[in-house]
């Protein structure tokens, strides 16, 4: 009867442990990433070209950006991006603006967009 009780209890809790891991790594790996881009990308102006928003919260929004810049080697890139802005500012990220990025010279297609976060000073 005991065993059965142990089993009940282990699965929510295995369960748990495992979602706990996978996003404890997940955040490291694009934390590593993130530092990579800092530390080795190369800085660049892309053209916004389509812009989405989300709700953020406490004056702020989530908002994905949609991209296009040239690389060192003239190859010109589209992608998307994700951040956080000020809701004050939301004309500045507007189809045909202009927005400052880093990305990876190995892997155009990473990306870091120079876009203060609004809650940091």
């Amino acid at each position: 009867m005991h065993w059965i009780l142990y089993v009940v209890y282990s699965i929510p809790i295995g369960l748990f442990s495992l979602l706990i891991g996978y996003l404890l790594i997940r955040d490291r790996k694009r934390n590593r990433i993130k530092q990579n881009i800092q530390r080795n990308g190369v800085d660049t102006t892309a053209v916004i070209t389509n812009a989405w928003s989300r709700s953020g919260g406490a004056g702020c929004l989530n908002i994905t950006l949609e991209i296009t810049y040239r690389t060192e080697t003239g190859e010109e890139i589209r992608n998307r991006a994700d951040a956080v802005i000020n809701a004050m500012n939301t004309a500045n990220y507007q189809p045909g603006k202009t927005v400052a990025l880093r990305y990876l010279k190995s892997d155009p297609l990473k990306v870091i967009l120079d876009i203060p976060h609004p809650l940091r000073r």
